[in-house]
């Protein structure tokens, strides 16, 4: 793994994923007025040698000191393979593209732009922006000339813009209103037009964004207050499509469903702000179940492990070690209630085997299945299924339970 470090120790350090034991460091530890490395990215080989090699995005120390530059580190040693000084003050991220890449660079007060760079990194062509980019990233060949293109993220207005990765032409612009800094990430292509998705930290509100022409294939509001960090999890209800995390200002935790932005976790780290949940970050399994695990850190210096969730289901939990002897579901509690509930239910030992095929799904007045949040075999046991409703108006709802010749419908109403 490779970390870049600020504030007085202005290095790039290589670790073994292993054991954390140091393999290289570049730069000086000496010297403190380099300026903070804050961006790297590790895509591309540029040696040639196997190896994706390292961009480093070096900023400086205002005006004529520090290294101001797009560095390429050899992956495996740490030796430079090209340094290019970019004119600007400051650097936030770089990443590469299939014939070179591309850097950031401002100024207080302006110019902003982003700077496109060939495979020894000469710059190659500059597009201006209207204020500090915080992140870019390589896309797939948007406008089919065979070259790779670019998102970034820009400014506190929080403007997507796509470029050309070959001559650095804007092919799109979006804006998502009012933002702190804001990270790119990559998702799986929910559209099925062939190029991944983007998601970001940054805005008010969390938005799933088609790569190729921009369009908005949905958005959650959270909690209306600023996204710190934002990562995409495994598929948690088992529809085939990946869920997101994301971490507020509020101190918020959210787990979205990926195909809608339905909230279907939350959880709060604290006052607000104080306890603003910085960074998010899916994980393998740690439990040995089909769904993976998540972290949320908060400013406070708090960092908790999240379960995926028993079979691969956010927000149902087994609710006891008892095993019932019938089927049964009960009134969910509170009732009515907003904008989550609780819907209990038991599932029995099955003489032909140790799981049982169980459906649980959410119905509005018209019959219309909004919702569903159990879909899967079953060991015996008592069980709670969480229903969160801030995307759903008021009013009447039913939720009905199937499980072999066992059919049972219960009523409830939200209320806000």
């Amino acid at each position: 793994m490779t970390i870049g470090t600020g504030g007085n120790n202005e290095l790039v350090y290589a670790l073994s994923g292993r054991t954390g034991k140091l393999i290289w460091s570049y730069g000086d530890s000496l010297i403190t007025s380099d300026g903070d490395i804050n961006g790297l990215s590790v895509l591309k080989d540029y040696n040639n040698d196997g190896k994706k090699d390292i961009l480093a995005a070096a900023t400086g120390e205002g005006k004529g000191t520090g290294r101001h530059a797009v560095i390429c580190l050899n992956a495996v040693n740490g030796n430079v393979i090209f340094y290019q000084v970019q004119n600007g003050e400051f650097t936030h991220s770089t990443t590469s593209t299939s014939i070179g890449g591309a850097i950031d660079f401002s100024f207080n007060g302006g110019p902003y732009g982003i700077n496109g760079f060939n495979n020894s990194g000469s710059q190659i062509w500059t597009f201006p922006t209207a204020s500090s980019v915080w992140n870019l990233k390589e896309l797939q060949d948007l406008n089919t000339d065979a070259v790779t293109d670019i998102a970034s993220f820009i400014g506190f207005n929080g403007t997507i813009t796509t470029l050309s990765g070959s001559n650095g032409q804007s092919l799109w612009s979006l804006n998502l209103g009012s933002s702190i800094d804001g990270n790119i990430r990559l998702m799986d292509d929910i559209s099925g037009d062939g190029f991944l998705d983007i998601v970001s930290s940054g805005p008010r509100n969390l938005s799933r964004i088609e790569s190729r022409l921009g369009g908005i294939l949905w958005t959650s509001v959270l909690d209306g207050n600023y996204i710190h960090g934002v990562c995409e999890l495994s598929d948690l209800t088992g529809n085939g499509i990946k869920e997101i995390v994301a971490g507020t200002q509020n101190s918020n935790l959210y787990v979205v469903n990926g195909d809608s932005g339905r909230i279907l976790f939350t959880y709060n780290f604290g006052s607000a702000t104080t306890n603003t949940v910085e960074q998010v970050s899916g994980l393998k399994s740690i439990d040995g179940n089909i769904s993976a695990e998540f972290l949320g850190g908060s400013r406070t210096g708090k960092v908790i492990c999240f379960s995926g969730g028993p079979n691969g289901i956010v927000g149902i939990s087994n609710a006891s070690s008892i095993v019932p002897e019938k089927f049964s579901l009960y009134q969910n509690y509170p009732n009515p209630f907003n904008p989550v509930t609780k819907i209990k239910f038991d599932v029995p030992r099955d003489a032909r085997g140790e799981t049982q095929d169980v459906k649980l799904v959410i119905f509005d007045v018209l019959g219309k299945e909004v919702m569903t949040l159990v879909n899967e075999k079953l060991s015996p046991g008592s069980y709670e299924a969480d229903f969160e409703g801030s995307n759903f108006a008021s009013g009447i709802y039913f939720y009905k339970i199937e499980a072999g010749s066992f059919v049972e419908t219960k009523r409830m109403m939200l209320l806000k």
